[in-house]
């Protein structure tokens, strides 16, 4: 069976092939800054899960294909830092968690495409970089990272929606359906096998603001 993302850009590409009026195509570029919420489902409940704000800003390249005035379709790569914050029910330890993913993006868009739009897709990631930190009574005890972990769902998959305005300032919600870690990762520990991971279900909500994510930089926006 094609993999959903193969079958929406195919989908995607093939509306832009044989569109009546073929339209135009550009390339634009955006960057973001994001805020992250777990929902969480681990040991019988969905506590825990603490906003986590990312003060490094993500990169998205997207190409355009307008098909006409008020549709177009879109397909991109980009770079996103991805990750929770969790509290452990003892009130004592904290978890840090977060990848560095490379992704394509795919949807379509609605509206004045220089102008005020809406937007909605799919994005395949794959995580480059994972970074794990455990805290106790507020101080780091344990990090490390690792480049292409084990520890990680690989690849990520999500959906999402956004809107952008006619200035160009840029709202978007992203839903990882796919879990955050591997649950069947596993390590020795002590001399024992263990599988930190098992049971732990952590889906990331993701909300961004941005710029200039759909812009055509030779014509600009328009209200």
């Amino acid at each position: 069976m094609m993999h959903p993302a193969w079958t929406l850009a195919f989908t995607l590409l093939g509306a832009s092939a044989f569109a009546q009026d073929p339209g135009r195509s550009y390339q634009s570029s955006g960057f973001e800054l994001a805020f992250t919420q777990p929902l969480l489902d681990y040991k019988g409940t969905d506590a825990g899960g603490v906003v986590r704000f990312a003060p490094v800003v993500q990169a998205q390249h997207v190409m355009n294909f307008d098909l006409g005035d008020h549709f177009g379709v879109f397909a991109g790569a980009s770079v996103n830092n991805i990750g929770f914050i969790y509290d452990d029910p003892d009130g004592v330890t904290r978890y840090k968690f977060r990848t560095y993913n490379l992704g394509i993006p795919l949807g379509i868009k609605l509206g004045r495409m220089n102008g005020g739009l809406l937007f909605a897709g799919y994005a395949i990631e794959w995580p480059l970089n994972y970074r794990e930190k455990k805290f106790q009574y507020g101080d780091k005890i344990e990090r490390f990272t690792s480049w292409f972990s084990d520890r990680a769902e690989d690849p990520q998959q999500a959906v999402l929606l956004g809107f952008q305005s006619g200035q160009g300032v840029c709202l978007k919600v992203k839903y990882y359906f796919t879990n955050f870690h591997d649950q069947s990762f596993s390590e020795m520990e002590a001399g024992a096998l263990s599988m930190p991971y098992a049971g732990f279900n952590a889906n990331i909500l993701y909300l961004s603001v941005g710029f200039a994510l759909f812009q055509d930089h030779y014509t600009g926006y328009r209200i």
